[in-house]
C-alpha cells in the first residue's frame, strides 16, 4: 500500500506478525553467541542435520541440542551464557549494634585477644535476653574480618593491619634499574650547556 503526498512519497507493506518483528530490537552477541548462532543457521537453512552439523564445527550432539532448545529466532540474546548466580543469597542477618559491642571488645586492652569462640560465648552470657546478640562464633569471626577489628599491639594483630592497608593502597611499580644515574647525567648535561651560554 502506498501513500502519495505532494512532498514525498511513502512505501509502507502489511506483513504477517509485524507487530512481533517490530518488537526486535539489534544485539550485539558475544563471540560465543555468534558461533552458537553460526551452527543452528546452519542447521536449519542448510544440512538439515544434526550429526552432519556437529562433524562440520567439531561440537558435541548434546552441546548442539542444548543451545537448539535453548534457541529463539525472536530472541539471540537466548544464545548468551546465563549467569551462574544463585537466585536466592544469604543477606546479612546481624545488627550494627552487634558490630559496635564486638568492636568494644576487641578495643578493650582486657579482652582484645579474645578469639570468636570466646566473644559469642561472652555475647550470650552479658546480653541472655537479647536474642540478636545469640550469634555463632563464625558469624562474630566473620565480622571481624569484614570490619578489620584488629586492635592489639600483638604480633598476628599488627600483620592484619598491614595486609589489609597493603590490600587497600596500591603498590607503586618500581623504576628501571639505573634511572636515577641516568636522570642525573642528563641534569648534569643540561647544567653544563647552560652554563656553556652563559660564557658565551
Amino acid at each position: 500500500m502506498s501513500i502519495c503526498t505532494s512532498q514525498s512519497m511513502t512505501l509502507t507493506t502489511i506483513l504477517p506478525n509485524n507487530a512481533r518483528l517490530a518488537r526486535i530490537n539489534p544485539v550485539r552477541l558475544l563471540s560465543e553467541a555468534k558461533f552458537r548462532l553460526r551452527f543452528i543457521e546452519h542447521y536449519l537453512n542448510t544440512s538439515k542435520n544434526a550429526s552432519e552439523t556437529c562433524r562440520l564445527f567439531g561440537i558435541a550432539r548434546s552441546l548442539f541440542y542444548k543451545w537448539y532448545n535453548r534457541y529463539d529466532p525472536y530472541n539471540l540474546s537466548s544464545l548468551e551464557n546465563k549467569s551462574s548466580k544463585p537466585h536466592k543469597v544469604r543477606s546479612v542477618s546481624y545488627s550494627l549494634k552487634l558490630v559496635s559491642v564486638i568492636r568494644q571488645l576487641r578495643q578493650s586492652k582486657d579482652t582484645a585477644l579474645y578469639s570468636a569462640h570466646k566473644i559469642a560465648l561472652v555475647l550470650k552470657r552479658d546480653y541472655p535476653k537479647d536474642t540478636n546478640f545469640h550469634v555463632s562464633a563464625a558469624t562474630v569471626g566473620r565480622i571481624i574480618k569484614r570490619f578489620k577489628l584488629f586492635f592489639s599491639e600483638v604480633v598476628r594483630h599488627v600483620k592484619k593491619r598491614k595486609t589489609n592497608q597493603s590490600a587497600i593502597q596500591p603498590t607503586r611499580k618500581r623504576k628501571p634499574a639505573g634511572i636515577h644515574k641516568t636522570i642525573s647525567k642528563a641534569r648534569q648535561l643540561i647544567r653544563v650547556r647552560h652554563e656553556a651560554r652563559l660564557c658565551l
